[in-house]
């Protein structure tokens, strides 16, 4: 139930003709990472293809295979579910609930460490997200047998990254694993998106 909310939240605005289901497809599953400032500005393109800056953030992704969705031409990803450059792919989304997680180093060992978990996080001005849909990523180094991607992102953007989502507002992420020890994943730019009003 928690997913079909997160797929009604994720694309509930999307422009009709915009989405497309990538098949059997290697790609980057990013919405289990947290994201790190980098100080400088990423310029993606809206789904109305406008040229559009935000902060940027790194985050580091699993890479897996199966069927997914992606908008296609916009953020920083191309017009094809596969990149020509064999060294890149794509993050885009799925509603898979067990893959690698960061948060446990990509271990394979359990269901229960692969298990994507669900946050809501609340309105505060500690609390910040990435957005990584639709983004082309490095193919990264191989952790616990799991190969990775380095992605660049926009920090604080809407799915259709044509608006800046105030710092602090209230938002989702299904990050959670990274909720142990006391820290708080809600405050660590984890890959989600904004609340509905």
């Amino acid at each position: 139930m928690k997913y079909l909310l997160l797929s009604f939240m994720l694309f509930g605005n999307a422009v009709a003709g915009t989405l497309t289901i990538c098949h059997d497809t290697h790609f980057a599953l990013c919405e289990s990472s947290v994201g790190h400032p980098t100080g400088k500005m990423i310029t993606v393109i809206s789904n109305e293809g406008k040229k559009m800056q935000y902060p940027e953030v790194a985050v580091n992704c699993p890479i897996v295979k199966g069927d997914a969705i992606a908008y296609l031409g916009t953020g920083t990803m191309g017009n094809s579910c596969i990149s020509k450059d064999k060294n890149v792919v794509y993050s885009i989304w799925s509603p898979i609930q067990h893959f690698p997680q960061e948060a446990n180093a990509y271990s394979t060992k359990t269901e229960k460490a692969q298990k994507a978990e669900f946050v809501q996080c609340p309105t505060s001005s500690k609390n910040t997200f990435s957005q990584c849909f639709s983004m082309a990523c490095k193919v990264g180094k191989v952790v616990n047998g799991v190969p990775t991607a380095d992605c660049l992102c926009p920090q604080n953007s809407n799915i259709e990254e044509t608006t800046a989502v105030p710092s602090g507002a209230a938002f989702f992420t299904v990050a959670g694993q990274f909720n142990k020890n006391g820290k708080d994943v809600c405050t660590r730019n984890p890959v989600g998106g904004p609340a509905p009003n």
